[in-house]
């Protein structure tokens, strides 16, 4: 039931349920489009994830709303209704219940609140996950606490909101008035549900960082295998041909491919790209004793090796660390779109050079000529339409 369509009396009663609306949407929100994975995941060590934010607030939710029906009917029985000014005024708030407001109200701005306390017993979630509850059920459960919510407010409407006094669950010394409960279940579910928020935002960042680091490795691998294809189909004499004079072989672009990876790459985060051992001017040289291709490609697969280790072991919080390259800063983000580039464009050249020496006897790399609507219809049949 909307709280536009029968609106109580009451404007402590017309608030609380214009919050328990929000609350649904904020709550749809926060599960939308967030992985399984995710919901249950933690942003940080004893931290809350969504899935236990949420999970709190239907436990103590639901046993709160317990205590104000039976409560509500008791007051029913007894008759304790208000007179029609005092239906139509904001509720009265001693010290007791400013004190219960104060202690549950949300932080500003979705900030962390400045009152903090740590859940106890009856209200502790557990761990969704280990209970098997998904993001379905805790959602569903989230929104029928609402609905029951609403419910008791309009059952609780034109009682004496003030002086019926309901017990906490947790503290029975606190004893504090109807109309102020419902206030306090409200902010109580705006601040977990902007803990939630947060725990999402972390959480996401983490996965989208993950999924930035797992993609990254995929794409250099298959530059690697690009390059390694394309190497496999040249004899020596082609590895080691210049077009002219001034051109590099492929044992060139080789040698220097290795020569950036091991520079790059080995203590990555801890020292400069451009390591005091590299000659890059040499890399463009070739001894015709040590460069030969069985050594060149031993550097070749060295290089590639400490890449993938360095990624390997990178997580998402090291995406926006500062490393250098010749003394200049790069966020580690920036340094594999910078190397992604740079090795794009010299397997590029690999591929270029071999393709030229083989002429027809090439072996295509990518889709053939005059082949790629066959090609995309089996995509198409792989991937759906």
């Amino acid at each position: 039931m909307s709280p536009e369509t029968s609106a109580p009396l009451s404007p402590t009663l017309g608030d609380a349920l214009r919050r328990y609306e929000a609350a649904r949407g904020r709550a749809r929100a926060l599960v939308a489009g967030l992985p399984a994975a995710a919901f249950h995941r933690p942003p940080a060590e004893d931290a809350w994830s969504v899935a236990r934010c949420l999970e709190h607030l239907v436990v103590s939710g639901t046993k709160m709303a317990a205590r104000l029906e039976d409560a509500i009917a008791r007051a029913r029985a007894e008759g304790r209704v208000a007179g029609t000014d005092t239906r139509r005024a904001p509720v009265r708030l001693g010290w007791r219940e400013r004190l219960l407001l104060w202690g549950t109200a949300p932080g500003r701005g979705g900030r962390l609140p400045s009152i903090r306390v740590r859940t106890q017993e009856p209200f502790e979630p557990g761990d969704p996950l280990a209970r098997g509850r998904s993001s379905d059920a805790v959602l569903a459960d989230f929104l029928a606490l609402q609905d029951r919510l609403e419910a008791a407010a309009r059952a609780a409407d034109g009682l004496d909101l003030a002086g019926v006094k309901v017990k906490s669950v947790l503290a029975s010394w606190l004893e504090v008035g109807l109309g102020a409960w419902f206030v306090a279940i409200a902010g109580h579910q705006e601040r977990h549900l902007d803990q939630a928020a947060r725990a999402r935002r972390k959480v996401m960042r983490g996965a989208l960082g993950a999924h930035a680091l797992e993609d990254a490795i995929a794409r250099f691998r298959e530059l690697k295998s690009l390059g390694d294809r394309a190497l496999a189909q040249v004899d020596d004499e082609t590895y080691f041909a210049r077009l002219d004079p001034d051109a590099n072989a492929i044992a060139h672009v080789v040698k220097h491919v290795a020569g950036n990876l091991r520079s790059r790459w080995r203590n990555f985060l801890t020292e400069d790209g451009e390591k005091p051992d590299r000659n890059r001017d040499a890399e463009f040289e070739l001894d015709p004793a040590a460069d030969t291709r069985a050594a060149l490609t031993a550097a070749w697969e060295e290089g590639w090796g400490l890449l993938f280790a360095e990624l390997g072991a990178l997580e998402p919080d090291d995406l926006l660390r500062t490393v250098t390259i010749r003394h200049e800063p790069h966020t580690v983000v920036q340094c594999i779109h910078r190397q992604l580039t740079h090795y794009g464009y010299h397997v590029g050249q690999i591929v270029l050079l071999a393709r030229h020496a083989r002429g027809e006897a090439w072996t295509t790399l990518s889709v053939p000529r005059r082949r790629s609507q066959e090609f995309n219809a089996a995509m198409k049949d792989k991937f759906g339409a």
